[in-house]
């Protein structure tokens, strides 16, 4: 792309970390330089990629102010109502990427991060932004704040669970903006993002009574289980306050189709000369302590069933990969197809992810404390005291925004 004689790609880096050098950059860029913007700011577009023909939601503005969209400098369809806005590719659309503008009835033309066309992803799939339900209540009965696409538990305490009001079927990718700052120095406070599926019945919401996880699996298929026996759990993120985090698949296995379990464990910036960790974080883990916990990381999962297997050539039913970004800064913090820090139970089938994506899983958030990972190798001291959950306002949480599933078809609710 070449403004004022120049090419942006000479001079713009990578700053949404999705492999290019594009107009979504410039499209950053130039907000971070306040250029653009008027009294509102954009709080996320959802989902940066998208398929020509499809559609995209645009968060954190008043979608009755909105005039007009402009997806480079050309109008586009766009729906509105009280808490969405959202547009549609033009089915003609090329691969690449482009600058959104939002035009509003004040005539301000705004900047917003962009977006990418992929036509990776074809007309059978749909980006969906969900909303949640709250199950229990933390400190003084308070609940989450909700709303499309967040689950937020700053100062509400513990613990405190919500889940999607839908599952969502053949699930490609799920991305969304974990915030810890509200985290940091909880010991032994687990911050969760993870999916559940239930396929003795997969329209049954894992909510209140109906709550099943890996635990009804790992026991033993255990029938008089109220939630179900046979639940399969994803966790794209479990920690230790705002100082490790953890990645897991929890499905079958592949030799007597029992439970099994894979890991990986990261450490932030919060366990470096951390008393409570030892020794040295240097000693495992996926480093992520370049990230700044007072500023959101960006999350990507993706569930690939085209990957080539690096170390056997062979193509598995299902890889699962899991980004942690900022900044233009991607580190990958789970891989299947790569060095596992925890097994348990055999190896974990990869067939049977595939079964459960084609059936549907539910997204959970929740804040807690009955378990929390305690790095490579138990490194983190178990004597740590543990930080209270609860305690006095302000109460401890964390948020998790701009939450996007793209999927090809939804179950229950």
């Amino acid at each position: 792309m070449l403004l004022g004689g120049w090419n942006t790609t000479d001079y713009v880096s990578d700053i949404n970390a999705d492999g290019m050098s594009n107009a979504v950059d410039l499209a950053l860029l130039l907000e971070n330089w306040g250029l653009c913007l008027g009294e509102q700011s954009i709080t996320s577009v959802a989902p940066h990629f998208v398929a020509p023909g499809a559609s995209f939601v645009v968060l954190g503005i008043d979608p009755g102010t909105v005039t007009e969209v402009l997806l480079d400098g050309e109008s586009i369809d766009f729906n509105s109502d009280a808490q969405l806005l959202s547009a549609e590719v033009p089915a003609s659309s090329t691969e690449g990427g482009r600058t959104l503008v939002l035009v509003t009835n004040s005539g301000l033309h705004r900047v917003v991060n962009g977006i990418t066309v992929s036509e990776e992803l074809d007309g059978n799939y749909t980006t969906y932004v969900p909303t949640f339900s709250n199950e229990g209540s933390g400190c003084n009965s308070q609940v989450a704040d909700l709303g499309p696409g967040l689950v937020n538990f700053e100062g509400k305490g513990g613990p405190n669970r919500a889940c999607s009001n839908q599952a969502y079927t053949g699930i490609t990718k799920i991305t969304a903006d974990i915030d810890l700052s509200d985290a940091k120095g909880r010991k032994w406070n687990n911050a969760s993002f993870y999916l559940i599926s239930n396929p003795d019945d997969w329209s049954k919401q894992p909510l209140n009574s109906g709550y099943c996880d890996r635990g009804n699996l790992e026991a033993g298929i255990n029938a008089n289980e109220s939630g179900g026996a046979n639940c399969r759990e994803i966790d794209f993120l479990e920690t230790n306050g705002a100082a490790i985090t953890q990645s897991t698949e929890h499905l079958r296995n592949t030799q007597d189709d029992g439970f099994a379990q894979r890991w990986e464990e990261s450490w932030t910036a919060e366990a470096v000369s951390n008393s409570c960790y030892s020794p040295s974080p240097a000693t495992g883990g996926h480093d992520i302590a370049s990230f700044d916990l007072d500023q959101p990381i960006q999350m990507v999962a993706t569930f690939d069933t085209s990957a080539v297997d690096e170390k056997t050539g062979a193509t598995p039913p299902t890889r699962m990969k899991v980004t942690f970004a900022q900044g233009g800064n991607t580190i990958t913090v789970y891989d299947s197809q790569g060095d596992a820090m925890g097994e348990e139970g055999g190896s974990i089938s990869s067939s049977d992810l595939t079964t459960q994506i084609a059936g549907g899983f539910w997204l959970l958030v929740s804040w807690h404390q009955d378990y929390s990972p305690s790095g490579p190798a138990g490194s983190w001291w178990d004597g740590c005291s543990w930080d209270a959950n609860c305690g006095s306002a302000p109460f401890p949480g964390w948020k998790l925004n701009n939450i996007s599933v793209v999927g090809n078809g939804t179950v229950g609710g």
